[in-house]
């Protein structure tokens, strides 16, 4: 049986939530298992952590690349997305915000 999960909010609106009217039920196992939700989890940390590891020269390169796509994208996209490297890294957000306001 195919089981479809319904996603209520785009990406410009609130977080993504799983809707429970298709939560699957548990797997009997030894004892009971449920899906793993991949929701509310920590999506910046990682992130963060290999931009740290970056030379100054793949940073220059890395908000370059990321800039110039970018820009071509809505205010509000510019501004979320410069919200995530934030979130990631101050130093990182705060590159790319740099560098699309040029």
């Amino acid at each position: 049986m195919v089981t479809r999960v319904s996603i209520t909010a785009t990406n410009t609106q609130a977080p993504l939530t799983e809707n429970v009217d298709f939560t699957e039920p548990p797997l009997r196992l030894e004892g009971e298992a449920a899906r793993y939700s991949r929701y509310n989890q920590d999506d910046f940390t990682q992130a963060g952590n290999l931009y740290r590891i970056f030379s100054e020269e793949e940073k220059v390169r890395l908000v370059d690349t990321i800039a110039s796509t970018l820009s071509q994208a809505t205010l509000a996209v510019q501004q979320t997305m410069v919200d995530h490297f934030t979130k990631a890294d101050a130093d990182y957000g705060q590159r790319v915000k740099q560098a699309l306001a040029k």
